[in-house]
Formats: C-alpha cells, sequence, structure tokens
C-alpha cells in the first residue's frame, strides 16, 4: 500500500523541529542530506518502514542542525516521493539494496560535517546501584499505569519530553528499530516513553509524538509530583532551563539519556546507554529472553 500524503507531512514536520533549530552558515554536507532526502522518498513511497526509519535516523544523528538541512531533506523527499508515486511501485528498488545506499551516504556525511553532541546531563559513569524499578504514573487515556501493568513482557523504559529536539527523537527511533529487529519476539517486549514535562505533554500530545514513531509505544505521564518519584527512582535527572525574558512555557528540559530494562518479573536489568547501536540492543534483549525461556 502506498504511503498516505498525511503521514508524509507528518514526517517532514517532525524533521523540521530537529533541524532547524539553529543556523549553521557551512554547507558542508549538503549534498549527501540532499541524497538521503531522496532514498527518503523512496522508501516513503515503496512502503519501506524500517528503511524510512533507518534513513530518519541517520538525519537526526548526523546532520547539522540548520534550515538549509532541514529544507533540503524536505524538498528532496517530496521531489522523490512525488516522483516514484508517479512511475509506480514496480519501479521500487529492493529495500536492502536501499539501505545500502543510506549506509554509504551517512558515512560520507559523518566525514564532512562534524556533529554538534545533543546536550544531554552524562550518566555513562553512574551507578545502577540503587535504581528501584518502580512507577505509578497515567496513560494517555487516563488510566493509572505502573510496572506490573505489564504481566509477562520485558519493559524498555525512557524519560524524555515532545518538544526535546534531538536525544528523544533519536532514542524512539532507536525503539522502533529495535521492536523490528526482534521480530515475533517483539511481542515480549513493551517499549515505554515516560515524559518529564507533565506541564506541557498533554496526553493527546503524547499520543501523537509516541504514535508517530511506533504504536506500540506506551506514553506515560502524571502529575509533577508522580513523574518526579518514579524518575528518582530510576535515578533520571532532569531540569527546566529558561532563556532570559522567555515566556513561562517557553523552555528546554536538560535530562538524563538512555534507555532501562525491566524483566518480565519487573526486576531491573540494565540500562542501555544513549546512542547504544539498535542492533547491539536487540541482540542483548534476544539474549535475555532466551534465558528466561529455558
Amino acid at each position: 500500500m502506498i504511503v498516505k500524503r498525511g503521514f508524509l507531512a507528518l514526517y517532514l514536520l517532525s524533521l523540521a523541529v530537529a533541524l532547524r533549530a539553529a543556523e549553521v552558515p557551512a554547507d558542508a554536507g549538503l549534498a549527501e542530506v540532499r541524497s538521503l532526502g531522496l532514498l527518503n522518498g523512496e522508501a516513503l513511497a515503496c512502503s519501506y518502514p524500517e528503511a524510512v526509519s533507518h534513513i530518519k535516523l541517520i538525519i537526526i544523528q548526523r546532520a547539522p542542525i540548520s534550515r538549509r538541512y532541514g529544507d533540503a531533506f524536505e524538498l528532496a523527499t517530496k521531489e522523490a516521493y512525488l516522483g516514484k508515486i508517479r512511475e509506480g511501485q514496480e519501479s521500487c528498488p529492493k529495500v536492502a539494496a536501499l539501505t545500502s545506499q543510506a549506509d554509504e551516504l551517512a558515512t560520507r556525511l559523518q566525514a564532512a560535517v562534524s556533529p554538534k553532541a545533543p546536550k544531554q546531563q552524562d550518566d555513562e559513569g553512574q551507578s545502577d546501584v540503587g535504581i528501584i524499578p518502580r512507577y505509578l504514573l497515567m496513560d494517555t487515556k487516563g488510566q493509572a499505569i505502573t510496572q506490573q501493568n505489564f504481566p509477562g513482557k520485558f519493559q524498555l523504559i525512557a524519560f524524555g519530553y515532545t518538544f526535546c529536539p534531538d536525544i528523544c527523537p533519536t532514542t524512539l527511533a532507536e525503539m522502533t528499530i529495535i521492536m523490528g529487529k526482534l521480530g515475533n519476539l517483539a511481542d515480549r517486549l513493551q517499549p515505554i516513553f515516560v515524559s518529564v514535562d507533565p506541564e506541557r505533554d498533554t496526553p493527546e500530545k503524547l499520543a501523537q509524538y509516541t504514535t508517530f514513531f511506533d504504536p506500540r509505544i506506551v506514553a506515560l505521564t502524571g502529575s509533577p509530583e508522580l513523574v518526579r518519584h518514579a524518575a528518582n527512582n530510576f535515578k533520571v535527572r532532569y531540569e527546566k532551563h529558561f532563556e532570559p525574558g522567555a515566556a513561562p512555557d517557553k523552555y528546554s528540559v536538560d535530562h538524563s539519556a538512555g534507555m532501562y530494562l525491566l524483566g518480565p518479573d519487573g526486576r531491573y536489568l540494565g540500562k542501555f546507554a544513549y546512542r547504544t547501536p539498535p542492533t547491539e540492543a536487540a541482540e542483548r534483549i534476544r539474549v535475555l529472553m532466551d534465558k528466561e525461556s529455558k
């Protein structure tokens, strides 16, 4: 089935939020970004969701944060998408070939630019000792949710917020790739996104945000007190930052990055550091699932 144009618009809007946060005068890597946009348009028109997620992750992680790059990617995506729709899906390349081209462009893009590291709190040296795998929050339907609501399932939990320009889109894209890598075993893993910005992240906004990446991701929020308690249990740190003179609702949130894994019995099994390759994370989860089944 051909991807609907509404999805294309939503996809491009999400990328624009991440890519247009600042101006970068240099045009290094611009050709690679445009080429990735052309591949992305083909992947959308050919209904290759895994390739779309893969290209999106490359752009989020490696493309400079600039309106110029955002516009180049958006225009190239539209051009290739509409062109492929006119040609028909019979002309679609194999998904493996398309993904391979994207990987080659990612390498060239990495060499052409010096990506700015996203702001995040460095927790790499933080001990797991003291983590309490417990939470009481609310889903997007207003139902109370705890770690006991997913019996028999592993839980993969990330903390963030919908206005996050870099870390959170990357993490949720990686969650989606992990689910894809697990295949049928994905039924045994519940991905969860906890908002640390309950004042702005309404249930409706959270539902739209997580569904864009993968409808299987459960979005949770709650009162500021409940969110803080859950974050403290997982030793997640977060803090609002206001620019001088900014409106009360115009702020960013610096927060701990990474994904936390709970076992089917609710035990804390470990943390995947930010930007752990999804293939590596999926393999580690697969091994743990195999052990649990024996």
